[in-house]
């Protein structure tokens, strides 16, 4: 399909003033929604409905989840001009409902309704920026006209932060997952339905844009538009187990808006939850259902909260309120083969040189062992955890700057971070050790103020860096390089190469270069080249190194392949005994643990 919605799915009312949007999930059966438009048909007799198919009516739907929102954005512009020239007046309300992978697509429509947001960084001025902006297929949208005139979201049973296997409590089920994901890795385009991992660009960004819609940002000058409140009523079923109660809800965004409520909807999962066919006894779920989706669809504020459940009953770890006093934040972030305890002392030199102003957020994912840092689609994992993490960051620091200081793999979060989330923005960002390639383009990200200062440290020995990373900068698909051993070929006053730290792989991240780091991280100062901590060459062994890396690894590889499938072909098919076949099942296995483990 080429992701343009059924256009045909348009339900005329009596000519009335109110638009009703349904966006289904993944499964687009007719059966499974007639009862929920027949209920919607029920509560607003006069209302038009639009319930387009759209083309991810099946999980393994290439289409860009941005280009269903385009394509949608322009459907609902003609509807709203047809109606202007069919009856003589517009819609008056619009209401957008969706369930499971169509209630991600209905925030995100409202946010793209009401145009890229942007607000003046200082009074008296006509500097603006733009705190979330939209995906390359969205960008420049406008407020349209509609948009003042939606006042209810519904959402049903919503991936709202996203899905993730981790969240997974059947181990069946997770197993299921983790070969799911493994074959999508193999489409050269991914599926629609990876765009919903948490932390994956469309939900992340989609995270921001809402955050950015609606905070007032109460000390800048206000928008030139300020949008009404609307009302965000979430159902969710009670034995749901498709959607962990952690992908549904997202208390980053809507913990502290006091129009978003959570209704639980009784004896009801991922796909019962549509089933409101009317029956006589009250105690039927189908009867419940109806009466609570009834309620979020046309009640007040007042009733929609009488029967909402608490969000401390929902939770028990609740995001604290948004800080609004905090202008400054860092994240410092480990790399691979380590544990990441340097990252809280580096953390709390900033927060004394800063007196405690700024504060720090530092994370782990863990220890990342070799093997899984060289398949690139784990490492993007890591990038869409930390993206999640942002998102948090954003909401928890509503008007806090963000700086980043990263070692090995830590750097390589980031630069992926910004590649794929336009809303992703820095202050000053410090990289050690770093796996990035030498000719990323800050330039565009420095000149259109998502990142304003680099700081790079390149070591005299970095091995690790020259040995591999380095070793593949051709390759695109690993997406790897070595700015770690040879620095940024960026030649702007804005990006800084420390040539060279005397050290390896982690010489960035010593104690010896702890204040200069705060330093740069606080007010952008580059540090002096210190005769003690620097030199001015590197040694002329790992400068051979990186050389002739492409061609060592090629070799290494090659001869290790070879002998590995020669007895593994010898174990397997030609050997007279199992003794062979145990061994080289054996040899499989201690192979990838050593992996894991170096």
């Amino acid at each position: 399909m080429d992701g343009t919605p059924d256009w045909e799915r348009f339900d005329y009312g009596d000519g009335n003033h109110r638009l009703v949007i349904y966006l289904h999930g993944l499964n687009a059966e007719e059966n499974r929604n007639r009862s929920l438009l027949k209920t919607v048909r029920s509560e607003m007799p006069g209302a038009d409905i639009y319930s387009p198919r759209l083309p991810y009516s099946w999980g393994l739907s290439m289409v860009p989840l941005a280009d269903v929102t385009f394509q949608l954005l322009k459907h609902v512009d003609e509807l709203w001009a047809s109606k202007q020239n069919r009856d003589g007046f517009h819609y008056e309300d619009v209401v957008i409902i969706g369930h499971s992978l169509g209630a991600v697509i209905a925030r995100k429509l409202l946010v793209c309704a009401h145009g890229e947001v942007t607000w003046k960084s200082y009074p008296n001025t006509d500097e603006v920026w733009q705190p979330a902006p939209f995906e390359e297929e969205l960008a420049g949208s406008v407020c349209r006209d509609w948009a003042p005139s939606v006042s209810r979201l519904v959402l049903l049973a919503a991936m709202s932060r996203g899905w993730s296997i981790n969240d997974v409590r059947s181990p069946a089920w997770a197993a299921l997952m983790r070969v799911g994901v493994l074959f999508g890795q193999l489409f050269p385009k991914q599926p629609a339905i990876f765009e919903l991992r948490r932390g994956a660009p469309f939900v992340s960004q989609t995270r921001l844009q809402w955050l950015a819609l609606v905070d007032p940002r109460g000390d800048l000058e206000p928008r030139d538009y300020q949008p009404s409140r609307v009302i965000v009523a979430q159902l969710l079923g009670t034995v749901d187990n498709a959607v962990s109660p952690d992908d549904t809800l997202d208390f980053a965004l809507d913990n502290q808006d006091p129009t978003f409520f959570l209704i639980q909807v009784p004896s009801s999962n991922h796909v019962s939850l549509l089933d409101m066919t009317e029956s006589s006894l009250a105690s039927d779920p189908r009867a419940i259902r109806r009466q609570l989706f009834s309620t979020a669809l046309t009640g007040s504020a007042q009733e929609i909260a009488a029967i909402a459940t608490p969000r401390e009953y929902v939770s028990e770890q609740l995001p604290p309120p948004p800080d609004y006093d905090v202008k400054h934040a860092v994240f410092v972030i480990h790399g691979i083969r380590d544990l990441g305890f340097w990252t809280q002392k580096i953390a709390a030199e900033i927060k004394r040189q800063s007196n405690g102003t700024v504060k720090s957020i530092s994370p782990s994912y863990g220890f990342f062992a070799m093997a899984p840092f060289i398949l690139p689609w784990v490492r993007r994992q890591k990038a869409e955890w930390f993206m999640d993490l942002y998102v948090q960051a954003r909401a928890r620091y509503p008007h806090a700057e963000f700086s980043y200081v990263a070692h090995s793999n830590g750097t390589y979060i980031l630069a992926r971070a910004l590649e794929q989330n336009p809303a992703c923005r820095f202050r000053h960002v410090v990289f050690a050790g770093s796996v990035v390639r030498s000719d990323y383009d800050w330039r565009t990200k420095i000149a259109n103020g998502r990142v304003r200062k680099v700081l790079n440290y390149v070591a005299t020995r970095d091995w690790v860096v020259a040995g591999f990373p380095f070793a593949v900068r051709s390759l695109r698909s690993f997406d790897l390089g070595g700015a770690g051993h040879i620095g940024f070929l960026d030649n702007s006053d804005a990006v800084a190469n420390s040539m060279f730290i005397r050290g390896s792989h982690g010489a960035g991240i010593q104690e010896d270069h702890w204040d200069d780091i705060a330093r740069f991280v606080l007010d952008g100062t580059v540090p002096q080249e210190d005769p003690s901590t620097h030199s001015p060459t590197q040694p002329s062994w790992i400068k051979r190194l990186g050389k002739w890396s492409p061609w060592l690894l090629l070799i290494a590889t090659t001869t290790l392949l070879c002998f590995y499938l020669r007895f593994g072909y010898y174990a397997l098919f030609t050997a007279d005994s199992a003794g062979p076949a145990v061994g080289f099942i054996g040899l499989s296995w201690l192979i990838w643990a050593v992996l894991n483990k170096l």
